[in-house]
């Protein structure tokens, strides 16, 4: 048996479309992922029964212990916006 050289195994032609292809995964995932964060940082959440549940003993204008509990209600900061009447 005559004595052979290593052979040379080059890297497959298909290479570049599997680097393509996970290119295009994760740019995907990213987009994703970023669509997710923009939709729950503009949707505020809702449930009317936290809601109700945190201002079932809230005082409110007119009430008795409203009017006994106004003396001890500072207002150190007003901050108000007037809505624009422009469409």
């Amino acid at each position: 048996m005559s004595y052979r050289s290593p052979m040379l195994i080059s890297e497959p032609q298909l290479k570049w479309p599997i680097v393509l292809i996970a290119a295009f995964i994760t740019i995907a995932i990213a987009l994703l992922a970023v669509g997710m964060h923009m939709l729950t940082m503009t949707r505020p959440y809702l449930d009317p029964s936290y809601a109700e549940q945190r201002l079932e003993r809230a005082l409110r204008p007119g009430d008795l212990e409203f009017e006994q509990a106004r003396e001890q209600i500072v207002i150190e900061h007003l901050v108000g916006k007037e809505k624009s009447s422009r469409f």
